[in-house]
């Protein structure tokens, strides 16, 4: 029988890695359980920074499957090649979100055999049970001289309910509960109820999801909360969904099923599809905080990276939200194009005025498969560095680092002035979260 182990890599930037579970791992480990006769580990290699600390939790395996964005990819490479120095007759597999744009990049930079670009569960499913590797939709391998072949793109999982509830089981109670991802000091974990965003966002890359959305049922959702509730004895979850408020009616019964579990939750809405009875209906669902992609306070800049909305609804989203009895939180985005001194400015007028109780800033960087990336001379941006190491939305915040772009107004230095000065601004002011 075949073993398969998936690795959760490391993160050096996180203030906590284990802050939300791997929900991709899990949901490859239960399609593989469902469809091939096949053993499933979940190997999580958090806080293990060294070759010399993974030995001891890296499995004997027949293959070993990677996760990874764009930031991961320096870990990602040191685990394939210590793959190969240590499971030598193991296959070594990637895929996530950089993959998925860069397969046959990837594969030439790393030791990985194989890449998987777009929706895992089907592709993987067929590596394993041996299905010859030609014919396998979205996959890109190296053959035993090391040419590089890239398949046709798979299709996109249409009925989201096919596939199995997560593999909880297969997952260590420390590497899926956090007490920290909801209200302090609750047991909490983390669910998407759809997949995909319709939306064009210009520093996003869509290429997995193709720019559709899928939903899973109200029931198949009230099933996997009763799940989690059962195995992992969480009181609190998290909703990941890209976007959960597209659909009033489907919001309203995915409520109806928080209400069922008696389970409190967070989650986060785009401004310009909230509403006040919105609002309610998730308050009265249990639901604690509500955040909002605000990602800029100059509409200039909103425009050109067509966000598509305006700082209008981004003001009322918030107030409704604190008017009636939730907590708020804005995440902003320092450094996208059009940045200046001015827009800085208007960041911190702008939280003075809305008050949101929460923020968090993220260091904007130009994601593979982003509008920005591929034409950043359309943004009038510069992209100095391809330093995937450098890109990371979170954990500059303390650094002279991190910035792989810059505007015309404001250079590395005044970027990094610039993202202390709003930090400092929301941890004086107690926002920062």
């Amino acid at each position: 029988m075949n073993q398969v182990a998936l690795i959760r890599l490391p993160n050096k930037m996180l203030w906590n890695e284990r802050l939300q579970a791997p929900l991709g791992l899990l949901a490859l480990a239960a399609y593989l359980r469902r469809t091939v006769d096949c053993e499933v580990s979940i190997v999580d290699l958090s806080g293990r920074y060294t070759e010399e600390q993974w030995g001891d939790v890296i499995p004997e395996a027949h293959y070993f499957g990677v996760s990874a964005t764009t930031g991961d990819m320096g870990y990602a490479a040191r685990v394939a090649t210590w793959l190969k120095e240590h499971r030598s007759s193991a296959y070594r597999i990637i895929g996530g979100a950089h993959a998925s744009v860069l397969a046959k990049d990837t594969l030439l930079k790393t030791d990985f055999d194989y890449a998987v670009f777009g929706e895992g569960e089907k592709t993987l499913s067929e590596i394993v049970a041996g299905k010859p590797l030609d014919v396998i939709d979205g996959l890109a391998y190296k053959d035993g001289w090391g040419a590089i072949y890239v398949n046709t793109k798979r299709e996109s999982i249409k009925e989201l309910d096919s596939l199995p509830h997560l593999a909880w089981q297969d997952i260590a109670e420390d590497s899926a509960v956090s007490y920290e991802l909801v209200e302090e000091g609750e047991r909490a974990s983390c669910i998407s109820t759809s997949r995909g965003c319709p939306y064009r966002c210009a520093f996003c890359s869509n290429a997995t999801w193709e720019g559709k959305v899928r939903l899973h049922s109200a029931e198949w959702v009230y099933e996997e909360l009763r799940l989690m509730k059962k195995i992992l004895g969480v009181t609190e979850v998290r909703l990941v969904d890209e976007i959960i408020g597209l659909k009033p009616e489907r919001l309203t019964a995915i409520c109806d099923q928080f209400r069922k579990t008696e389970l409190k939750f967070r989650t986060h809405l785009r401004c310009d599809l909230t509403t006040r009875p919105n609002l309610v209906t998730l308050r009265d669902a249990g639901c604690v905080e509500v955040a909002f992609g605000v990602e800029s306070v100059s509409q200039r800049i909103l425009n050109h990276i067509r966000k598509g909305v305006s700082i209008e609804q981004a003001e009322q989203a918030i107030a409704w939200t604190k008017e009636v009895g939730m907590v708020s939180k804005a995440y902003f985005i320092i450094g996208l194009p059009g940045e200046s001194p001015s827009s800085v400015q208007d960041t911190v007028d702008f939280i003075e005025r809305v008050q949101p109780d929460r923020c968090t800033l993220s260091t904007f960087q130009p994601y593979p498969g982003s509008p920005i990336y591929d034409h950043p001379e359309e943004f009038e941006i510069e992209i100095f560095s391809r330093d995937w190491s450098r890109y990371w939305l979170l954990g500059w915040e303390d650094t002279n680092e991190g910035f792989a772009a810059r505007t015309p107004e404001m250079d590395v230095p005044a970027l990094v002035q610039a993202r202390k000065r709003l930090m400092d601004y929301m941890r004086d002011e107690g926002r920062h979260k």
